[in-house]
């Protein structure tokens, strides 16, 4: 997959939730979306499907204008050098965060977030803040 952009969770949730719209997103010819957080954001849906059934077909639809960039070694050793940095430091990042973070650097892909103050902790992680 060559992106250029990856999408983190908290932008994926902000459009889907009609916050803000697809139009303020990276051209989806240059963005991708990382296997976790697709995994995150399935884990939304079927925690709620009983009560909001509509929203796999939205999620279906919204993942379906991007690749999914899947998780490889040499994301594994990203992740291996951040988590290791990060830990000597006495620093922390939470478990999927430290995920997205390995593959965004590991593409050498712009990681779009809401949540900068998070991955700023990760050197070399190229960050777009997204509003």
């Amino acid at each position: 997959m060559n992106s250029s952009f990856l999408l983190d969770s908290s932008v994926c949730t902000a459009v889907l939730r009609n916050r803000a719209g697809l139009q303020k997103l990276p051209d989806p010819a240059l963005t991708g979306i990382p296997v976790i957080v697709a995994a995150e954001l399935w884990t939304g849906v079927k925690k709620n499907l009983e009560t909001h059934p509509h929203h796999a077909g939205r999620l279906e639809a919204f993942l379906s204008l991007f690749p999914l960039a899947d998780f490889n070694l040499d994301a594994a050793l990203h992740y291996a050098e951040i988590r290791a940095v990060l830990e000597a430091t006495g620093q922390t990042l939470g478990p999927l965060d430290l995920l997205i973070a390995a593959q965004a650097r590991s593409l050498g892909a712009t990681l779009v977030t809401a949540n900068a103050a998070e991955f700023r902790r990760v050197k070399g992680l190229k960050i777009q803040v997204w509003k």
